[in-house]
């Protein structure tokens, strides 16, 4: 939290450009969203994948590499290669979201379809025992239902890691979900908590419509990539973690 807080202070900047780009190259999709939800069509499948597209296209993929930027200032490792080699991180690098855009781009197609299977899937078999087995059978049919929303929720705390590890491991996008899952199972208070601050600042930003425009993606994407890093941590002994020296007195009185 401490990191997050600071990253986003020292690099507000940067979180400004990259929040705007990422506005600006996803709005077709936003406004698709913003259209069927105002026609009020309301599939579920398409609204899932709209969704997916929005988190895992290749725009928001080289936002994130562009994150990187600032979150490889942070740790260092002797056994995984965490971060790609930047030029320099004192300055704004534009390209790297670009490169990023085309280095990710098919790591992108396919985390939208796999995931976008995964939830449409889960979404028919819920509303199958809620609609047709709850009705027979009702006590089964609300237990199954139960259980399918608590797999649902699982899923929804996997995606928490996705990006982080599809920009920083080497592995296939396959890999990628099951060590996602791992992680869960291994830090689920941990990865609760994160799931729970992220859902809050994202639903108060969208609430101010400003924000939006200003710090959302930039800022949503820095705080997945430090949980990540501290979680790493538990898994490498190689790996070094900067402490933040500073306190809050630092941003009121910065002159002591």
């Amino acid at each position: 939290m401490k990191q997050w807080l600071w990253g986003f202070f020292d690099h507000f900047f940067k979180i400004v450009i990259i929040s705007a780009l990422w506005l600006l190259f996803s709005a077709p999709v936003l406004y698709t969203i913003f259209i069927l939800i105002y026609s009020k069509w309301y599939n579920p499948a398409i609204y899932i994948v709209l969704i997916n597209i929005l988190l895992y296209s290749p725009v928001s993929l080289g936002a994130s590499y562009y994150v990187l930027q600032i979150a490889s200032q942070y740790a260092s490792s002797k056994k995984f290669e965490l971060f790609p080699k930047f030029e320099s991180n004192s300055m704004i690098k534009i390209n790297v979201f670009f490169k990023g855009i085309f280095k990710y781009f098919f790591p992108s197609i396919a985390l939208i379809l796999l995931n976008s299977i995964i939830f449409v899937f889960l979404f028919l078999n819920l509303r199958f025992y809620l609609k047709f087995l709850a009705v027979k059978i009702p006590v089964l049919g609300y237990l199954i239902s139960g259980f399918v929303l608590w797999i649902i929720l699982l899923c929804c705390l996997v995606q928490l890691y996705i990006i982080p590890l599809t920009l920083t491991r080497k592995i296939s996008v396959f890999k990628i979900f099951y060590q996602s899952f791992l992680i869960v199972i291994d830090n689920i208070i941990f990865t609760v908590a994160i799931f729970v601050m992220t859902i809050s600042f994202m639903i108060i930003i969208w609430f101010t419509v400003a924000g939006i425009f200003l710090i959302y993606y930039g800022t949503v994407s820095l705080m997945q990539f430090l949980a990540c890093l501290n979680i790493y941590q538990q898994y490498d002994e190689t790996m070094e973690i900067k402490k933040e020296p500073r306190t809050l007195k630092n941003i009121i009185k910065p002159w002591d």
